[in-house]
């Protein structure tokens, strides 16, 4: 990867908010003050020793990640075999099957094919993804998934996670959306009428989540939000047998 998918320094200087903000001087320049907040606390780098990452902060894990998927973004949209697939006119798909980390700009396949999207999450997911499909987010009794609280939690605790959780989602709003969408709009240039990914992520017909309920505490979830951890995992099968005595016999000859 290189340095320019890694540091996110120069990148900052260029953040520009959404072109469809609609509000007064005094409401924008609140908007984009509060941003450059954001941009300051979110600074961080790849380290060079992927161990160092256990020391960072929830804020530093994620503001690395949203910048490392805007390189992904780019590059995987720009590859030829992906750019023939986005300007096909002869393909037809019952479904846009996306996984969900950190990659929405691969919704405009569900726009380009006018299809259901399913989103796959390869870990419990995040609170943000139950806003897709309208699960509530009780941050009162449901720990963050980058922070290790119980359901159990008291009232700093309690605080702390709701905290943590909105700050994620508004830094989410105003940094890493903003990126996605920008590389969407960019690589599925055969349409001028594509919806922006803010709008594409919430018709997504089904979240499949990498967990299972005896793992997690306990939390409400609508229909279509489905915990399928396991689901890979085949039935189990009889051992072969073995025979035993003959291998210790030949065992003993050996020695």
């Amino acid at each position: 990867m290189g340095s320019e998918g890694i540091y996110i320094n120069e990148k900052f200087q260029r953040f520009r908010l959404g072109s469809n903000l609609r509000s007064s001087n005094k409401k924008t320049n609140l908007l984009k003050y509060f941003t450059s907040v954001l941009l300051i606390l979110f600074v961080s780098t790849v380290p060079a020793n992927l161990f160092d990452l256990q020391s960072f902060s929830s804020i530093q894990f994620f503001a690395m990640m949203w910048d490392m998927s805007e390189y992904v973004c780019h590059n995987v949209l720009q590859q030829e075999s992906v750019q023939k697939l986005i300007h096909s006119m002869d393909l037809h798909f019952d479904v846009v099957i996306v996984e969900a980390f950190f990659n929405e700009c691969f919704l405009g396949f569900a726009h380009k094919f006018q299809a259901p999207i399913i989103q796959v999450c390869p870990y419990a997911g995040g609170t943000f993804m139950a806003d897709w499909v309208g699960s509530p987010n009780t941050y009162s009794y449901v720990p963050d998934e980058s922070i290790d609280y119980t359901d159990k939690m008291n009232f700093w605790e309690r605080t702390h996670n709701t905290i943590l959780c909105l700050f994620k989602h508004v830094g989410r709003q105003l940094i890493h959306l903003p990126k996605q969408n920008a590389a969407m709009q960019k690589n599925f240039n055969y349409t001028d009428n594509l919806p922006p990914v803010w709008e594409l992520e919430y018709k997504t017909s089904l979240v499949l989540l990498n967990t299972h309920y005896s793992l997690q505490y306990p939390k409400p979830l609508v229909p279509n939000y489905v915990q399928v951890g396991g689901m890979h995992v085949k039935p189990p099968t009889k051992l072969p047998e073995v025979r035993i005595f003959r291998l210790m016999y030949v065992y003993c000859l050996i020695i």
